[in-house]
């Protein structure tokens, strides 16, 4: 089985758990891991998606394409148009600080979800939900074989808590990083937890 094929495609324990229909117009969406031709796109897609105190500098990001492991930085394309990108990083940290967030610790046991990215013009048609579950599957998967992985958390402002509990995380509480003007609330799944809603919203 290829790489990609494990990151997309569920096996028989997730059959309760397959991806939503998406509402987006377009092409068929693919599904591969980073690469440094993609960071002028990724670059350039993070400051659409995050005011400059929030974004991930350009620097970031290569750091994350050139040190993470290939199921940790996946993007999303409609033949050559990115559609959008979840990357994330390791630690051992049990909770998310902004020290823990800077670096990537190839021995961690926490994956770091740092954006869940979609491009402006392409929100409200169910890829940013297809993409989370797409990742989390590929996580699973890698788990499965290796299981070096024990959870994924994130931080997110209010708003968008809807979008990971209906994904199957669950809110932990205020965070105590303070990044950008708003506040941060984690979220967490442990790896072992039953999975997410499939339905098509």
């Amino acid at each position: 089985m290829s790489t990609l094929h494990a990151l997309t495609t569920p096996t028989n324990n997730d059959s309760a758990h397959t991806l939503p229909t998406l509402r987006y117009k377009g092409g068929p969406l693919t599904h591969r891991p980073a690469t440094i031709a993609d960071l002028d796109q990724l670059s350039r897609l993070e400051s659409e998606c995050f005011p400059p105190e929030e974004a991930a500098t350009r620097d970031q990001i290569l750091y994350r394409i050139k040190t993470v492991p290939p199921e940790l930085f996946i993007t999303t394309w409609d033949n050559d148009k990115l559609v959008g990108f979840v990357n994330g990083t390791l630690t051992n940290s049990p909770d998310l600080t902004e020290e823990s967030m800077s670096r990537h610790e190839s021995k961690g046991s926490t994956v770091c979800i740092h954006s869940v990215s979609v491009a402006p013009d392409l929100r409200r048609q169910g890829i940013a939900y297809t993409m989370l579950l797409n990742y989390i599957i590929g996580i699973k998967n890698v788990h499965r074989m290796r299981p070096t992985y024990k959870r994924i958390v994130l931080l997110a402002h209010d708003n968008l808590i809807p979008l990971y509990t209906k994904a199957g995380f669950k809110v932990d509480g205020p965070s105590g990083v303070h990044h950008g003007p708003l506040p941060w609330i984690q979220c967490s799944m442990m790896l072992g937890d039953g999975g997410w809603a499939h339905d098509d919203e």
